[in-house]
């Protein structure tokens, strides 16, 4: 029982202050691959991440071709909005 009380208060002070991601906020600053084309003028794109496919949206509107990497830069209803990754 107390090495229990222990490692429960060594495990909350390692984890002070990092707060868990849930539900869709758990997919910002992730990388995803676009499967449709982001098309501003027209609000046409899809964007899987992690094994879910989403709407998306480019951040900065630009047209982004499938098969390109992007990452979550935030999330408005159901949609994802993405920004091109850079290569490095």
């Amino acid at each position: 029982v107390v090495c229990l009380v222990l490692s429960r208060r060594f495990a909350e002070r390692i984890t002070k202050g990092q707060k868990r991601k849930v539900g869709p906020d758990r997919l910002i600053d992730k990388v995803g691959v676009v499967l449709e084309k982001i098309n501003p003028d027209t609000g046409e794109g899809k964007v899987r991440v992690e094994s879910e496919e989403w709407r998306a949206m480019s951040a900065d509107g630009e047209v982004i071709d499938a098969g390109t990497h992007v990452y979550v830069v935030k999330i408005e209803g159901t949609h994802i909005i993405v920004k091109r990754r850079e290569r490095r």
